[in-house]
């Protein structure tokens, strides 16, 4: 799992981090949330919008 990680942060040109009990997204590191990695930003772009359509706030 840890090496896992580690690949998926090598090719990740933008990681974000989701607070999923607090519905918030965020670019800089939130306490107790988990982070995202994406290897492009049209998919990082697709699935934010996914999640600000279910209510979660970009902060």
């Amino acid at each position: 799992m840890a090496e896992e990680i580690k690949v998926k942060k090598k090719t990740a040109i933008w990681i974000v981090w989701i607070d999923e009990s607090n519905k918030v997204i965020s670019i800089k590191e939130i306490p107790n949330a988990r982070q995202l990695y994406f290897e492009n930003k049209a998919t990082g772009l697709q699935t934010l919008n996914s999640l600000v359509r279910k209510g979660y706030k970009i902060g």
